[in-house]
């Protein structure tokens, strides 16, 4: 079985619960917005885009889609589909953690004592 598989298997259940809010084909990511703000980034195969302003011309629109219609197209044999997949895939993964801790990530790090001074010469 193939990667893309086993994520969208492990996914389907979650992916059925949530809503598509925004999604964003750029230069450089596809970037997919869940309802409740979790988002998912996939890199935009730029070589396998069509020319033109519209670059996308599946299931329109996708926002307002179940998660797990946009999920199908990880396995898609169209590049900026599968990204948009993996985008989504990434987005229903990224689930809040009871460890992760808010704030400025510079707050949080120490990098061996350097930015908080601690380090000895």
């Amino acid at each position: 079985m193939k990667i893309q598989q086993i994520i969208k298997n492990r996914l389907a259940e979650t992916a059925a619960e949530h809503r598509i809010r925004d999604v964003r084909i750029g230069l450089g990511y596809t970037a997919v917005m869940l309802e409740n703000r979790q988002t998912g980034l996939a890199g935009t195969p730029l070589r396998h885009v069509r020319s033109g302003c519209t670059v996308f011309e599946g299931m329109l629109p996708l926002k307002g889609r179940y998660a797990s219609e946009l999920l199908e197209l990880i396995t898609s044999d169209y590049p900026l589909e599968t990204a948009i997949g993996v985008a989504t895939a990434n987005a229903l993964a990224n689930l809040p953690s009871p460890r992760q801790k808010e704030g400025d990530v510079l707050d949080l790090l120490t990098l061996s004592g350097i930015i908080t001074g601690t380090k000895k010469p």
